[in-house]
This record gives structure tokens, C-alpha cells and sequence, in this order.
């Protein structure tokens, strides 16, 4: 315990060097070309018993069913690369999946997914039935772990950033309401692992996602006329009040803010939700498009209470990898939809999932007491 602390201390040190460094970064030069790819998403074929490639032709015809309302879920579910003989990896995959299947979900955005763990979802039925996703069964952008978006609107088109071999973004376009949406499902770069300069490195992420995101949408309202909205989710790797706000959009809604903006305080664990699944997820729905445009994303003044999806002090999968043991709202999500004739979407609720321990039914104790994952969903 005491050489734990003491690799704590250290490595706290090393990051308050690294913070000093990351604040004094030019927040200008954001010009870094980042290679793009545009894999195509793939459809389970029950005729063929396989999964297979999604183009142009196969999505003819294919109308989504409008919706008034969505359930949009973000969940980082802890890849097997370090702490293996802790994490319980076989145990925690099955969990994962059943607390997924119980949202209901519409769109689920996963960070930290591995090929072990597209395998074992890509074999689940009601995926298989329900669901577009944006990579099959070769793993191409999951090596050796990235983020899948799984939807049940079309997946028409899909842009792949790699910012290295470790760091992905995937951005999904969908059809929806006679509207184009675009879900960009994140994992931006972390404090932690040696990493250097992590401020500009995030501050180029949110550039290149904001930037892609319009000129997709600009392109979209030019050839079609329709209206278009995003969805950002997934693991930002930062709390509140941390530099890196200064790079967030003005003009997207974070929705846990925005939600419980009647709290005004430092981050705190003690309104952490303990209410079943099925009720944990972020919803949407469609107003009159006579509804006031969207609220910015950081109120003035605002902190937000609960919302902690990484909380060393609950969750000991968290404290295994935790830097500061300082709990933080590292998941997120954040909503941009302009009114438009076709209305838009308002954020409704929002909750944390996988808050519960995992039971251990077998008589071989474990390391350590298992949750679905390190982060809450």
C-alpha cells in the first residue's frame, strides 16, 4: 500500500509538470493533418448468417422509422490490456452486454472496445436484429482497441480520424426524421500514461470533430436542404473546471449540465444514481420547432454534483488505474440541433448506468469487487 501511494505521489507530481506545460500551450496552432478513412458500416445478413459491408445500394429504400423520442447511451467498457489478472475481463463482457441490451438503446457509443469484446458483441442476437455498427467482424479499428457505435437508424456514411495508433474518433452519419444526424463517438487523450502537452492534443481533437462535424453538415444542407444535428458522446478524460473547457463549442448543449444546472457547487459523488437500467439512459425528444435554439455548454459559474462516471473511491476497477483518486465526469454528452421546420431535439433526462457491483456466484473470490467496467456508462 505504502509503494502504491508513493507511485500515486509521483506520478501526481509528474502530471502537475505536465498541466504547467499543457497551460502555457499556444491554443492557436491547430493545423495538424489527420488521416481520415471512410470504413463502411456492416448489417447482420440473416440469409448469408454473417455480418456484411453496408453501401449505397443496400441502404436504398431504407427509410428509418421516425421517432419522437431517442435513448442515447455513452459507456467506456475498460479494455484487457493492462491489470488482466484484476479485471475479470470474461466476467465483466457478459455483464456489459446484458446492462446494454436492458437500456433499450437507440444509439450506443463504446470507447476502449477490443477485438475480444466486438467478437462477443457481434455474436449477441439482439444486435445481430436491431442494429447498424460501424465495424465487423476484422476488427480493422479496434486494434488494438478504438470506439463502435452501434444504431438502429441507417449508418450512411462513416469517418474514421486516427490521431495515432492508440486514438480514434469514429463520426457516424445517420438518417432520422428526414434530418441527418452526426454522432462522433470519442476518446480523447488522458492525463495519465506518460502522456506530454495533453491540453493541445485534446484542444486539436475537439477542433477536428467540430470541424468535420460542419463541414459534413454544410455539405449535407447544400446537396439536400435538410436539417442536420450531432450527438457527441464518449470519454472526454477530463472533470469540470478543467483547461481543455475553454476548446468546448459554445453552441453544444452538455447535456448533465444543462440537466442539473439548479446545482451549483463542486463535483461531488452524492447524488450518485442507484435507480435500475432500464431508466439510466439519455434521452431526446422532438418539440415544436417554436422552441428556444439550444443553451451554451458551460454555464457561467455552473459545477456540476453527481455525474462522476470515473469515482476511485466507488468503483476499485477505477482505483487500479486512477492517477489522483480524485472522482470526475470524464463521460459525456453533448447535443447540437438547431430548430428547423422539421423541429429538433431537447434533452429530456439523463442518468448513470452500471453503478452497481457485480455478484460473484462462484466460491473463487476475486481481486478485486467487479463492476461492468472501470467508468460508469
Amino acid at each position: 500500500k505504502a509503494q502504491r501511494n508513493n507511485n500515486k505521489k509521483q506520478r501526481q507530481q509528474n502530471n502537475n509538470k505536465k498541466k504547467k506545460q499543457d497551460e502555457k500551450t499556444p491554443s492557436t496552432k491547430l493545423t495538424q493533418h489527420i488521416p481520415c478513412t471512410s470504413p463502411a458500416p456492416y448489417r447482420w445478413n440473416s440469409t448469408a448468417a454473417s455480418w456484411m459491408p453496408v453501401d449505397s445500394t443496400m441502404l436504398a429504400g431504407v427509410t428509418a422509422i421516425p421517432k419522437d423520442e431517442i435513448v442515447v447511451v455513452s459507456y467506456n467498457v475498460l479494455f484487457n490490456m493492462f491489470n488482466k489478472d484484476q479485471i475479470g475481463t470474461p466476467i465483466r463482457v457478459p455483464a456489459l452486454l446484458r446492462l446494454l441490451k436492458e437500456t433499450n438503446a437507440d444509439i450506443i457509443g463504446l470507447q476502449e472496445v477490443t477485438q475480444y469484446f466486438l467478437t462477443q458483441a457481434l455474436c449477441e442476437e439482439w444486435i445481430q436484429e436491431q442494429y447498424y455498427v460501424s465495424e465487423g467482424p476484422e476488427a480493422t479499428s479496434v486494434k488494438p482497441y478504438g470506439q463502435l457505435l452501434l444504431s438502429r437508424f441507417p449508418i450512411t456514411h462513416i469517418n474514421l480520424y486516427r490521431y495515432s495508433k492508440m486514438k480514434t474518433i469514429v463520426i457516424a452519419q445517420l438518417d432520422l426524421n428526414d434530418r441527418v444526424m452526426y454522432v462522433p463517438v470519442v476518446h480523447l487523450t488522458s492525463d495519465d500514461k506518460g502522456n506530454t502537452n495533453t491540453l493541445h492534443k485534446r484542444a486539436q481533437q475537439l477542433h477536428v470533430i467540430y470541424n468535420s462535424v460542419a463541414e459534413q453538415s454544410k455539405e449535407v444542407q447544400k446537396q439536400t436542404g435538410k436539417a442536420t444535428d450531432s450527438i457527441i458522446l464518449g470519454d472526454f478524460n477530463f472533470g469540470d473546471g478543467d483547461p481543455t473547457e475553454q476548446f468546448l463549442h459554445p453552441e453544444y448543449l452538455d447535456v448533465w449540465l444543462t440537466l442539473h444546472r439548479t446545482n451549483h457547487a463542486t463535483t461531488t459523488t452524492s447524488t450518485t444514481t442507484t435507480t435500475t437500467t432500464t431508466t439510466t439512459t439519455a434521452t431526446t425528444t422532438i418539440p415544436t420547432a417554436t422552441l428556444s435554439p439550444t443553451t451554451p455548454s458551460s454555464p457561467s459559474g455552473t459545477r456540476s454534483i453527481g455525474g462522476c462516471t470515473f469515482d476511485p473511491y466507488k468503483n476499485p476497477l477505477a482505483a487500479l488505474v486512477s492517477v489522483t483518486d480524485v472522482p470526475k465526469r470524464f463521460d459525456r454528452i453533448y447535443l447540437h440541433s438547431p430548430p428547423a421546420s422539421t423541429g429538433h431535439w431537447q434533452a429530456k433526462s439523463i442518468e448513470m448506468i452500471g453503478t452497481e457491483p457485480l455478484v460473484n456466484d462462484t466460491d473463487k473470490p476475486w481481486p478485486v469487487q467487479l463492476y461492468p467496467s472501470d467508468h460508469f456508462g
